[in-house]
């Protein structure tokens, strides 16, 4: 079975619907630390890109140094 029936995001997939979805994504593993984006950047060379997490978690910050969210499964 899919892992993103795992996550309320994607409840109301079908199976076959996860599955399809999963073709066509790239999944990717990154170290403690790793900024995905940086406040203030524009998102060149991310396209129409979506982040899912399947494991841990992702830290929100603004300025660097101030926690506004904290994200994960």
């Amino acid at each position: 079975m899919s892992r993103l029936k795992d996550l309320a995001l994607f409840d109301d997939f079908s199976d076959y619907e996860c599955n399809v979805l999963e073709r066509i994504l790239t999944e990717r593993e990154e170290a403690d630390g790793f900024e995905f984006l940086t406040e203030g950047d524009s998102a060149h060379g991310l396209g129409a890109s979506m982040f899912v997490v399947l494991d841990g978690e992702v830290q929100v910050m603004s300025g660097g140094d101030v926690e506004l969210h904290r994200l994960g499964p």
